[in-house]
């Protein structure tokens, strides 16, 4: 850079399993792409794709696993998890306990007290960041009036419509097996 100026690359630690992996992932309007390194086992990739939907890390997991043998175990959860997956979106059933699961996450936002415990890191990070909107936009919604699940999609996600006394929204849950929300997104209902 002119003028004695530096840049500095950002790199994310992402936990698979047991494992970590650093790196960074980019896009730009029809091209994504993603650099990760294992330094326990001196394995690093980069996946190029002219796509829109990202390098997956389904795919980056198979390659570190295809040149690493510690991945192995992964693989194999990832592979399991997969094929789990696969099965969930084809018999579009929903979680057991995924409109309890939601009901209680609902009430905890509304109270500004939700049990954290019951979250991945990442979705509970964003909660916590959000909890102050995410209380505003429940009162001015009101109260719950019912949930009805619309579907899974694609990434094995249950899709409710919440619908309360001034409006619905949409909401889109990741379970894991304990009842924990791995994954969530919420917008306006269609």
């Amino acid at each position: 850079m002119m003028g004695g100026g530096r840049y500095g690359v950002g790199f994310s630690i992402v936990p698979r399993g047991s494992h970590q992996l650093f790196g960074h992932s980019g896009s730009v309007a029809g091209f994504t792409s993603a650099a990760f390194f294992d330094p326990r086992v001196g394995v690093g990739l980069i996946c190029l794709r002219s796509d829109d939907s990202g390098c997956p890390s389904e795919y980056l997991v198979r390659a570190m696993a295809a040149l690493a043998p510690a991945w192995r175990d992964e693989a194999e959860r990832v592979e399991l998890a997969t094929a789990t997956r696969a099965k969930r979106v084809a018999d579009q059933k929903p979680y057991p306990s995924g409109e309890a699961v939601l009901r209680g996450l609902i009430d905890g936002v509304r109270a500004g007290k939700p049990d954290y415990s019951k979250m991945s890191e990442v979705v509970a990070d964003g909660t916590r960041q959000q909890l102050a909107a995410s209380r505003a936009m429940l009162d001015r919604l009101g109260g719950l009036q019912s949930i009805t699940f619309k579907g899974v999609d694609p990434n094995g996600g249950d899709t409710y419509e919440a619908e309360f006394a001034h409006g619905k929204l949409q909401v889109v849950l990741i379970l894991n097996p304990d009842d924990s929300i791995e994954g969530m997104a919420f917008g306006p209902a269609p």
